[in-house]
């Protein structure tokens, strides 16, 4: 991940700063935990109820969760 290596090399910060300023920014990380959580609050808004029991299926699979959703 990218983030990664900038915390690790000040000098690559500055360089995409200086050649990319404003374009880009930084997500800042978070828990997979968190974002699992975003993937069933999403999933909650499906209208499309095989999308949805799809969904349902990839999330309650265990291991392997990320990749099938």
């Amino acid at each position: 991940m990218l983030g990664d290596y900038i915390d690790n090399d000040p000098e690559l910060e500055e360089r995409i700063e200086e050649e990319f300023g404003e374009r880009y920014i930084r997500v800042p990380q978070i828990e997979s935990w968190q974002s699992f959580e975003d993937m069933e609050e999403f999933t909650e808004t499906m209208t499309d109820k095989r999308m949805k029991n799809s969904l349902e299926r990839a999330l309650s699979g265990g291991r392997g969760v990320f990749r099938r959703f």
